[in-house]
Formats: structure tokens, sequence, C-alpha cells
């Protein structure tokens, strides 16, 4: 299995091998290639995060309650 992910200057490979997950990472300066076998792989230090931006939050709610009172 192969995911590419592409943006302006920057370009990242995974790549799902039976054995190993293979990272590609290049940029307009450098490139790096990263094999990572699948029992380095540490499931139990996984952290998921939710993050709110607070200011965004602050004008979506000034923004709609300005447009309630009109």
């Amino acid at each position: 299995m192969n995911l590419t992910q592409k943006k302006l200057f920057v370009r990242r490979e995974f790549t799902l091998n039976n054995e190993a997950l293979n990272i590609k990472s290049s940029d307009l300066t450098s490139s790096e290639e990263l094999n990572i076998s699948y029992e380095d792989i540490d499931t139990s230090k996984l952290i998921i995060r939710k993050e709110v931006d607070n200011i965004m939050l602050i004008i979506t709610l000034l923004f709609g309650s300005f447009l309630i009172i009109n």
C-alpha cells in the first residue's frame, strides 16, 4: 500500500511492506528515507489530542452573535 502527500515543495511517501514501513520525505534542499520495522512501533505510547483554536472560536461566536442581533 502506498500513500503520498504532496505540498508545494514537500513530498512524503509512506509505503507499507510485508516487514516494514518505508517513509520517504523530500523537500527543495534535502531528502531522507526511513525504514521502520513493525516490531519497533509501540502503540501503547500513542496520544490522541484534540485542540481547539481559541481565537477562531471567539471570532466565530462574535460574528454569530452579531448576525443574530441584526
